[in-house]
């Protein structure tokens, strides 16, 4: 996907069954400077389409006739292909509507349209979709980066619940990742001091609250999943 600041233009497909709705949107998203790459008229052959033309984005009207409705063909299409998805409405029941908001759609168009309603619209789902992307590449490099360090390395949020674990920490604790994503760091990261035995404060919560490097004392052992020193 382009990076909105250098490119106006978005390539669009418009999935609408009655021919005048698609044809005024075509025409109003033509104005705006977009280029429709394609129209559907089922949720079937939205599929098709997104697969063939890649979009930038998806203007899919809610209720389409056939197997697929609209907010089936909008959750294949996120999660096939990871294009953005606005809804095209004239009105719904509270039940489709429940299952359109459970989709996570990046906006709503209520028929009939306006120009500048489409534009915004448009602009707000494209720029949205930048932003998460960018935010997934993000946690994707955090993510290559933990792995390939020799030193156990766990992540938390801040509430001190771990979210990442490396490999060389799984290893040194005892622990999967798998089993402790969610849970308080103190769960896995369990340190005594050899000289009382007493168990050491958290280091990872005590580093949060204080804002600073911390050195654990010289005799510490950590205790691994199993008990062992």
């Amino acid at each position: 996907h382009r990076e909105l600041s250098t490119i106006a233009m978005a390539r669009i497909l418009v999935v609408e069954d009655e021919s005048v709705a698609a044809w005024y949107l075509q025409e109003a998203l033509e104005n705006l400077g977009h280029q429709v790459v394609a129209n559907a008229m089922s949720g079937e052959e939205a599929l098709q389409e997104a697969g063939e033309t890649q979009p930038d984005l998806v203007l899919m009207d809610i209720r389409l006739q056939g197997d697929i409705d609209g907010i089936a063909a909008a959750q294949q299409i996120r999660s096939r292909f990871d294009i953005p998805v606005v809804y095209l409405t004239a009105h719904a029941d509270d039940s489709t509507l429940k299952r359109a908001i459970a989709t996570n759609p990046f906006g709503y168009l209520v028929k009939p349209f306006q120009e500048r309603e489409v534009h915004t619209t448009i602009e707000i789902a494209l720029r949205r979709h930048q932003l998460e992307k960018r935010s997934e590449d993000t946690k994707q490099w955090f993510v290559n980066t933990f792995d390939s360090i020799d030193n156990a390395t766990i992540a938390t949020d801040r509430d001190g619940n771990i979210i990442f674990m490396n490999p060389a920490a799984e290893a040194l604790t005892g622990w999967s990742q798998q089993e402790v994503i969610g849970k308080a760091a103190t769960t896995v990261v369990k340190i005594i001091d050899v000289a009382t035995l007493n168990e050491i404060e958290n280091p990872l919560l005590q580093v949060m609250r204080e804002g600073a490097p911390l050195s654990l004392p010289e005799d510490c052992l950590l205790i691994t999943k199993d008990g062992i020193e």
